[in-house]
């Protein structure tokens, strides 16, 4: 079973289909999608990182690899901020950007 994004997906860039070949409306239409994307070795801990961020609201600095529809493996950089709520506490949403460091 694959984790779901609590929250729903507010916006993904229409990069995200030369990247990984989805496009962005698949990732509002299944909340799994991001989680069985992620390369099997890096799952857990970047799903760990997320959650650490959108409860805690620690930032989220981690560089994974993500599989492609047509099979690629990608490294991304993903850096990520809580949203915050006026009272100071963490919505359980997350603001950030993922960048392609598979050249690197």
């Amino acid at each position: 079973m694959y984790e779901a994004i609590p929250e729903g997906v507010h916006y993904v860039s229409p990069q995200i289909a030369s990247l990984l070949g989805f496009a962005p409306e698949a990732f509002g239409r299944d909340s799994t999608l991001y989680a069985r994307l992620l390369h099997p070795e890096d799952r857990e801990r970047v799903l760990a990182a997320r959650r650490r961020c959108r409860e805690r609201g620690e930032p989220l600095r981690e560089a994974y690899r993500l599989l492609a529809r047509d099979g690629r493996t990608v490294w991304v950089q993903d850096h990520a901020a809580a949203v915050v709520a006026r009272e100071g506490e963490p919505t359980g949403e997350l603001q950030g950007v993922m960048l392609d460091v598979s050249a690197q």
